[in-house]
């Protein structure tokens, strides 16, 4: 969690944001946080820096099946493969999600710009701007 909150703070987050997002993000997704997997990092050497090894361990731990990031040099899929394992762009991420679902991605768009008091033209154009450097599977 504590890459999450430094990402939200490198992307503009006040300290108050942060901790109300990393809130509820623990209490709606408890499944998302992984722990015990420290030991598994320090062998996936297929990963080539050391520092990002703990992402993929707490993907296999928590049986994700995908590892969204913008660094793909740090996540080589055939690094992933053995463990059923895919990397997505955010970009992509989102897309594929629309496919499954676009009534629900656009209902939880709405949602968000409702919050915020912005337009849902707003909301997609702040996802096509963020550019956060952290991955959404994140561990405990």
């Amino acid at each position: 969690m504590e890459e999450v909150g430094a990402a939200m703070g490198r992307m503009g987050y006040k300290q108050e944001q942060r901790d109300r997002r990393l809130r509820v993000m623990r209490e709606h997704f408890p499944e998302a946080l992984v722990g015990g997997h420290d030991e598994l990092a320090k062998a996936l050497e297929c990963i080539p820096d050391e520092n990002d090894r703990h992402v993929l361990a707490a993907a296999i731990c928590g049986h994700a099946n995908t590892v969204v990031t913008f660094n793909e040099k740090h996540f080589p899929q055939e690094c992933l493969e053995p463990y059923g394992i895919l990397r997505q762009h955010p970009d992509e991420f989102l897309v594929h999600q629309f496919h499954l679902s676009p009534a629900l991605l656009i209902e939880k768009i709405d949602s968000q710009a409702i919050a915020i008091h912005q337009t849902r033209k707003a909301v997609i154009d702040s996802l096509r701007d963020s550019r956060p450097s952290a991955n959404i599977c994140y561990s405990a």
